[in-house]
C-alpha cells in the first residue's frame, strides 16, 4: 500500500512538472517592459528563464514594426497581450500565441510611420534580459 501512494505521489509530481510553464527545457517570457530612455532612444525589455533569443525581422511600409518570434515558449501572464507604451517611436507591444506550422509566441513592436530607425538587440545572459533598442536616427539613414 505504501508502495501504490508513494508512485501515485511520483506520478502525480512528474505530471506537474511537465505541465508547468517555468520547466527547463520550455523557453519562458515572464515580463515584457517598455521604457523611453530619451527624445531619441526607446528600449523594450524582454526577461526570460534562460538564454532563449528571439528570431527578429522588421516589416517595412505604411505600418512599419518589428517582429520577435519566440519558438516553443510559454507566456508567465498569458492575460497581458497588449502593452500600451506612449512612446514616440514604440506606438504599442502586441502579443500572439501561434500553434502551427511551430508553436511561438510573437511580439510586436508597432513603430510610428515615416521615420527612419536604428534597431539594436542585446541579450544580457547572466540576467536573462533581452533588450531591444530603437532609435531615431538622422534621415539618411537606413529606414525600417
Amino acid at each position: 500500500m505504501i508502495k501504490r501512494i508513494i508512485l501515485i505521489f511520483c506520478l502525480t509530481e512528474l505530471i506537474l512538472l511537465s505541465n508547468s510553464p517555468a520547466t527547463a527545457s520550455n523557453p519562458l517570457i515572464k515580463k515584457i517592459r517598455f521604457e523611453k530612455t530619451s527624445s531619441t532612444e526607446e528600449k523594450v525589455f524582454f526577461t526570460l528563464n534562460g538564454f532563449y533569443p528571439p528570431e527578429i525581422f522588421g516589416l517595412k511600409g505604411e505600418k512599419p514594426r518589428i517582429v520577435c518570434d519566440f519558438f516553443n515558449a510559454q507566456l508567465e501572464n498569458p492575460t497581458d497581450r497588449l502593452i500600451e507604451t506612449h512612446g514616440d517611436f514604440i506606438q504599442g507591444i502586441r502579443i500572439g500565441v501561434h500553434s502551427s506550422p511551430q508553436p511561438k509566441i510573437r511580439v510586436v513592436l508597432d513603430l510610428v510611420p515615416n521615420q527612419t530607425y536604428d534597431v539594436q538587440q542585446i541579450f544580457f545572459r547572466k540576467e536573462n534580459i533581452f533588450l531591444i533598442i530603437v532609435r531615431l536616427t538622422k534621415p539618411s539613414s537606413k529606414k525600417l
